[in-house]
């Protein structure tokens, strides 16, 4: 769940105040939760194992370089506003102790690319109560849970796969109005729950790439469900 933002908080990345995509990577800037303006410098207070990590307010961040680590990473998250955050990783590696929650509350959007590197963690929410993007081109995630749309005000979250592998060593959960599509790379989880709750219809589309469940594939597999799996090519 997300939590207080008066917390100890982190942001990764440079404030953008033209909401343009004014990025300096490689490093965190510590920033007041309440005024928006940065209180740290450069490779200050970068978070470390503990931490919850945020990136909001518009703000972009870019993770290129190894060893960067934090518990949770907030990406979108803002209780009484809707905020916008996204992450940017093209290489190095990310691991995360504890979730990485795209969209925390109602109305915020949360957007995480991966184009290389690795990006590793616990539990990925696409889309925790408010709208996840997770785009992966190139790179490996693996997490032991995956979750897209995870509670209701996720509608419209989106998973997609045109290159590289997200690889779940648990189930993959595909809820709430939301759609996964795969036009190259890999999806593999031990089991892919399309449309289990929430009373919505959720889509899987393959064109390319490979979908594989370890175990089993269980679509609308709850009471007034609607599960639609699209195969046009791929595995």
């Amino acid at each position: 769940r997300p939590r207080n933002r008066a917390d100890d908080i982190h942001y990764l990345g440079r404030l953008a105040s033209d909401h343009r995509a004014k990025v300096q990577p490689d490093h965190v800037v510590q920033v007041d939760a309440h005024r928006g303006e940065a209180v740290g410098t450069q490779g200050l207070d970068e978070p470390g194992a503990s931490d919850t990590a945020y990136v909001s307010d518009g703000y972009t961040a870019k993770v290129t370089v190894a060893g960067e680590v934090a518990d949770d990473l907030y990406v979108g998250y803002g209780s009484s506003a809707d905020e916008t955050g996204t992450v940017q990783q093209t290489s190095g590696a990310l691991a995360l102790g504890g979730g990485l929650f795209l969209g925390a509350f109602a109305g915020d959007k949360g957007t995480y690319a991966l184009d290389g590197g690795t990006l590793n963690v616990a539990t990925a929410a696409v889309g925790q109560a408010g709208v996840g993007v997770l785009d992966v081109s190139g790179g490996a995630l693996t997490a032991a849970v995956l979750r897209v749309a995870a509670e209701v005000g996720a509608a419209g979250s989106t998973v997609t796969v045109s290159g590289g592998e997200i690889y779940v060593t648990g189930d993959a959960e595909v809820e709430g109005a939301s759609s996964v599509t795969l036009s190259g790379g890999d999806l593999n989880a031990l089991n892919i729950q399309l449309s289990e709750e929430n009373d919505d219809t959720s889509t899987i589309t393959v064109s390319d790439g490979i979908l594989t469940a370890r175990e089993d594939l269980h679509v609308a597999a709850g009471a007034g469900e609607t599960g639609v799996l699209n195969l046009y090519g791929g595995t």
